[in-house]
């Protein structure tokens, strides 16, 4: 019996609803993500058992993927919102002008604390307050500088294990010395660069090169000024 034009049209858009219902079952939409395969319409893993932990499937094993901690951006100083540390260093030699009379300083060391605070992303303000100890070079008169105030300091991440900070200092000095009845006030403002590099979680080492100055001041009776006197320093800080 012969076969009708409509039977055989019948029959092959049959088969093409077939196919393709057929493969729309064995295809997964989504598509599977990397280490899985697409069975029957699901994603299943590559590996079995499954990986778990930190181990993803890659070609049938399961191989172990490298985690913030082990590149390091978990001890970056940058990631920190605020630090608190404490410093120590040596004052390199400077000179101190009393009215009109010069007096040349040996090396004398410091002591430093301070404070900052991320305001914006790579800028931060904080505060200071540090002890300056020296003599005079020919006298061997004692004087001691209080130095405190606010920084202004940018934050650059030089590398993943590395902050530059350079930043200014705006302060208030009082400062005594041997041999004067009064103490001097005067104002202080100085450049500063450090770089902090991470030794924990949340402990910075700190190195830092600044100066102490004094463009303005003195006791009542005297001027007392210098220019800026160098100071080298190193300390530890707690970040979070």
């Amino acid at each position: 019996m012969p076969i009708s034009l409509r039977a055989v049209s019948v029959f092959v858009v049959g088969l093409i609803i077939y196919a393709d219902i057929a493969s729309a079952g064995s295809e997964c939409k989504p598509a599977c993500r990397s280490g899985f395969v697409c069975i029957d319409g699901q994603c299943v893993s590559e590996c079995n058992p499954p990986c778990s932990g930190d181990r993803q499937c890659r070609g049938g094993e399961c191989v172990r993927v490298a985690t913030a901690s082990d590149t390091g951006s978990e001890t970056t100083p940058g990631k920190h919102s605020w630090n608190l540390g404490a410093k120590t260093g040596l004052l390199f030699p400077g000179t101190v002008y009393i009215d009109d009379v010069e007096a040349d300083t040996e090396l004398g060391f410091m002591l430093g604390s301070y404070i900052d605070a991320l305001v914006i992303p790579k800028l931060s303000i904080g505060g200071y307050v540090d002890f300056f100890y020296t003599t005079a070079e020919y006298s061997g008169d004692s004087a001691t500088v209080f130095s405190l105030g606010a920084t202004l300091k940018g934050r650059f991440q030089i590398a993943e294990m590395f902050e530059l900070r350079p930043g200014i200092a705006l302060g208030y000095n009082y400062s005594s010395v041997e041999g004067l009845d009064d103490g001097a006030n005067g104002f202080n403002i100085a450049a500063k660069l450090e770089a902090a590099v991470p030794v924990k979680e949340n402990i910075n080492v700190l190195v830092e090169l600044s100066f102490l100055s004094q463009p303005a001041g003195g006791t009542g009776d005297l001027d007392v000024t210098w220019t800026p006197i160098f100071f080298l320093a190193a300390g530890i800080e707690y970040a979070d």
